[in-house]
């Protein structure tokens, strides 16, 4: 805080005296000049100012304005936008005389009807805007997209599952499949999978399925490293398809132990594959919440539009493509409501829906270096075993412009 004083103002004078000097220091001795305090070279703090100091630095002569000059503030300040004028509407500023007024809206040109429509919004769209392509979904006619996100929970009516189009050998090679026939062919020999009193998998029967299993997006290498022993909240692949398993009703869990039902035996033949993997595909999406395995704080997007998620890659993923950009060409992104860091979406988007279709084998990865910073980015596009499994009955409108 800087303390001013008056310059009649001395060491032996009252606080009183000081309280009056200083009331008249900051008020102006005449309108529109100048007037005359006396202001110390050194900054007071907010506490009092010792009589000894006071005594030593004497307060020197100082020549200030009554209106100090405004602050200039850094940065660029956006001014709101003016708003369009109407024909009734008059030039004329506080300054300006009606004649003067007269003369100057006299000088404008009138508006051309180009003009006048462009002057209805406040901001013009930007160059990113006009040139941007819409997302897939923005082609579909509003009743095939209606069809595309209902019935709620359910696998919607414009979609269809077809695994009598999937060779077994293909669904064989599903990440998800390999580990649901080992989880089910160990409930059968054993049983049943006895579980922990956590509700989760012995680390024995997690290690069967784990060392014979690889998964996209998730290096064994690693897990091994970091951990001593391997429980299956470690093995995430695992935890997922036991959980995905029951969800399909395959699995049952009756006073603690996992056992096959008839559904799930019937599966364990290597032609029922296929028909494996379809329930196990309906189960991941529809009946099961992905948001209880990521933690993020985002509810239910994209899961509850995957419909359209799904429609959207069949017609987009045909190239390799990162997670950003299927994520604005397939997701729904006015349904996003108060995202609390902006990185999130993406990490749903990959979390949710385009890591479990690379374990259901419908989609494929392949690492690429950064082109700043460490570590691997990854690109994805769908395999031949989408276009077998998945089905859509919709219809498009006609657009003339770019198309995905």
């Amino acid at each position: 805080m800087r303390c001013r004083w008056n310059r009649t103002w001395s060491s032996s004078s009252t606080r009183a005296d000081r309280t009056e000097a200083g009331r008249k220091a900051r008020l102006p001795e005449h309108s529109g000049g100048w007037r005359a305090i006396a202001v110390p070279f050194f900054v007071v703090g907010p506490h009092r100012t010792p009589r000894r100091l006071a005594r030593r630095h004497r307060p020197t002569l100082a020549v200030i304005p009554d209106k100090p000059r405004k602050r200039r503030r850094s940065g660029i300040h956006h001014r709101a936008p003016r708003p369009p004028m109407d024909s009734g509407s008059s030039l004329r500023s506080p300054g300006m005389t009606a004649r003067e007024s007269s003369r100057a809206e006299r000088s404008i040109p009138p508006a051309t009807p180009g003009a006048q429509r462009l002057s209805n919004h406040a901001d013009p769209p930007s160059l990113a805007a006009m040139t941007s392509i819409p997302p897939a979904w923005a082609h579909l006619q509003p009743a095939s997209l209606k069809a595309l996100l209902e019935p709620p929970g359910r696998v919607p009516q414009a979609l269809r599952l077809t695994p009598y189009n999937v060779p077994f050998e293909a669904a064989l090679q599903a990440p998800m499949v390999i580990a649901a026939r080992l989880l089910l062919e160990l409930a059968v020999a054993k049983g049943g999978l006895v579980l922990t009193p956590a509700g989760a998998l012995k680390r024995v029967d997690v290690w069967h399925v784990f060392d014979q299993t690889e998964w996209p997006g998730y290096d064994k290498a690693t897990t091994l490293a970091v951990n001593k022993v391997i429980n299956e909240d470690d093995a995430y692949g695992v935890l997922f398809t036991r959980i995905a398993l029951q969800a399909a009703g395959l699995l049952r869990k009756r006073s603690g132990v996992l056992k096959a039902s008839k559904a799930g035996k019937a599966l364990l033949a290597p032609e029922a594959a296929p028909a494996l993997l379809a329930e196990l595909f309906e189960a991941v999406f529809w009946k099961i919440n992905l948001q209880d395995f990521d933690g993020n704080p985002i509810e239910f997007w994209p899961q509850h539009h995957v419909g359209v998620i799904l429609w959207s890659l069949s017609v987009t993923a045909h190239q390799w493509s990162n997670a950003a950009a299927l994520m604005h060409a397939c997701t729904i992104m006015d349904t996003l409501d108060n995202v609390p860091r902006p990185d999130l979406p993406e990490f749903a988007m990959v979390s949710r829906v385009l890591r479990p279709l690379t374990w259901l084998g419908v989609l494929e990865g392949r690492k690429k270096k950064r082109q700043s910073g460490w570590g691997f980015d990854e690109d994805l596009r769908k395999v031949p075993l989408f276009g077998q499994l998945m089905e859509f009955e919709v219809s498009m409108n006609e657009f003339n412009g770019a198309r995905h």
